[in-house]
């Protein structure tokens, strides 16, 4: 189901996020790695105010733009 990500899910990650040590170093990881992971990885760099763009511009990578915007949008909506 494409539309499987929810804001519960991105509250659920920013929530770990915002309680884990800011010097411990963060494993985002998923099935493949591929879409996912990186979509969550390159919202929260932007939530951070880093740029994502080697995450966007990696050929390694293809961010799931679906997953991106809920997670920009709910991380946004929590600052």
């Amino acid at each position: 189901n494409p539309y499987a990500f929810t804001n519960a899910d991105a509250k659920t990650i920013l929530s770990f996020f915002d309680n884990t040590p800011s010097d411990a170093d963060v494993f985002i990881c998923c099935d493949s790695g591929e879409s996912r992971s990186p979509a969550i990885a390159a919202a929260l760099k932007k939530y951070q105010g880093e740029s994502d763009s080697n995450i966007w511009d990696s050929p390694e990578y293809h961010p799931n733009s679906f997953v991106y915007h809920i997670c920009c949008e709910c991380f946004q909506s929590m600052k």
